[in-house]
C-alpha cells in the first residue's frame, strides 16, 4: 500500500521516537527514504521477500520502492524513525559517497548492526535534533550529519 505522509512543505523530512505500541501494522511504501534505528528490544521486519530479525543497534534503510512493515516486537522495543523527501537528499547528498542515500530501492541488505559507539552517536544527535524538529527546514540540514548518515548507508 502506498502511503502519503503528508510532511509539511517547509519540512525536510520528519523524525520520532517509537515505543512498543502492540497493534497491527500494515505494509507500506512511501516516497521518502526512512530509517529506523533500533535502541531497546528486537523485533521483525519483512521487506518484500525479506524477513530480517532486528535489534538493539540495527539500522534499518527503507527505500521509496521498498514495501515494508514491522511484524512482531518486543515490549521493551524502541526506535528512532526519521524520513528525508526526495527533494531534500537531491539537495544534499550531492557527492559520491552519498549517493546511497539517493536510491529508490535497496540493492541487496537494508539492515546494518552498528558498534555501541556508532549507536550511542546516532541515538545523542536524533535526541538532539527532536526537540526541534517543528521548525521548518530543519532536519539534517548540516554536512557533517549528511557525511555521518552516508557512511552507514553503506
Amino acid at each position: 500500500m502506498f502511503e502519503k505522509l503528508n510532511l509539511p512543505e517547509s519540512w525536510n523530512g520528519n523524525l520520532w521516537h517509537y515505543r512498543f505500541q502492540n497493534w497491527k501494522h500494515t505494509m507500506h511504501q512511501h516516497v521518502e527514504l526512512e530509517f529506523n534505528l533500533i535502541t531497546q528490544g528486537s523485533g521483525i521486519y519483512l521487506s518484500g521477500q525479506d524477513k530480517y530479525h532486528v535489534r538493539r543497534g540495527d539500522l534499518i534503510w527503507l527505500y521509496p520502492k521498498q514495501q515494508h512493515l514491522l511484524v512482531q516486537e518486543t515490549p521493551d522495543f524502541e526506535m528512532w524513525i526519521a524520513v528525508l523527501k526526495p527533494e531534500t537528499l537531491a539537495r544534499i547528498a550531492t557527492d559520491a559517497n552519498q549517493q546511497p542515500l539517493r536510491r529508490d530501492e535497496s540493492n541487496g541488505g537494508c539492515c546494518r548492526r552498528l558498534t555501541q559507539r556508532q549507536l550511542q552517536r546516532m541515538d545523542t544527535l536524533l535526541g538532539e535534533i527532536l526537540p526541534t524538529k517543528d521548525q521548518p527546514a530543519h532536519i539534517i540540514h548540516h554536512s557533517d550529519d549528511t557525511a555521518s548518515l552516508s557512511e552507514l548507508a553503506h
